[in-house]
């Protein structure tokens, strides 16, 4: 693992301690599995953008030396991806109410405008 969480059986972070823990400088992937027109309503910056339907084909562009924080818009595709990604050796994590919950926290979101 690349940093010591506070459990190992621990797959999924809701978008608070997902803040914290960026801003803190945890070094970790963000990946967004919603589709392009989803995104149009706004990202986490940084993240890299590979629809949850391109993952498979995809995943070498994923690095596997650093963990890796998924996400869609409420929880259950990036849930689905988070698994894939654990069964490939990623150590992977879930976004807890995904982007929709990032939101209602008032947590930053980048937008194209």
């Amino acid at each position: 693992m690349s940093e010591s969480l506070d459990s190992e059986q621990r797959s999924s972070f809701s978008p608070e301690e997902a803040y914290r823990r960026l801003s803190d400088g945890w070094p970790v992937q963000v990946l967004d599995v919603r589709s392009l027109e989803e995104r149009d309503g706004g990202w986490i910056a940084g993240d890299r953008s590979i629809p949850l339907g391109e993952l498979s084909e995809r995943m070498n562009e994923v690095q596997q030396d650093a963990a890796v924080l998924v996400y869609c818009q409420s929880g259950n595709r990036s849930a689905f991806a988070a698994q894939a990604l654990l069964a490939g050796g990623y150590e992977a994590y879930n976004l807890t109410g995904g982007i929709a919950a990032w939101r209602a926290a008032g947590l930053p979101i980048k937008t194209s405008t």
